[in-house]
């Protein structure tokens, strides 16, 4: 997030949601319109097993993206606020002590005297 240069705004909730609008909307679509004849093939021959099972499906994708950009984003915003911000804190912090305790050897310094 601080790398980015955002802080913990709404708009950054807004942002992260629509940067995956996308990838999510095209994943569901395409499972979506494969599954979408087999959905609408109730009572047809040979159909009996599948019919129950695309529907399923297709139901799980369309809550799954609603849950993606309306739940996911309220959750975070209510719960996870705290907890992502002691994650960048925790790795800023690891940061720079790895940068502090880093010592640069020369080839001279590794040269035993003999």
């Amino acid at each position: 997030v601080e790398h980015e240069g955002e802080s913990w705004t709404r708009e950054m909730v807004r942002r992260a949601g629509q940067e995956r609008m996308a990838p999510v909307l095209m994943t569901a679509l395409t499972s979506g319109i494969g599954l979408l004849p087999l959905a609408l093939a109730a009572g047809e021959p040979g159909k009996e097993i599948l019919y129950p099972i695309a529907t399923v499906i297709v139901g799980g994708l369309l809550t799954s993206t609603l849950a993606e950009f309306f739940v996911r984003p309220a959750l975070f915003w209510t719960i996870g606020q705290g907890a992502g911000k002691q994650i960048v804190r925790d790795h800023m912090e690891g940061l720079e002590s790895t940068e502090s305790s880093a010592t640069v050897h020369t080839p001279a310094e590794s040269v035993v005297a003999t």
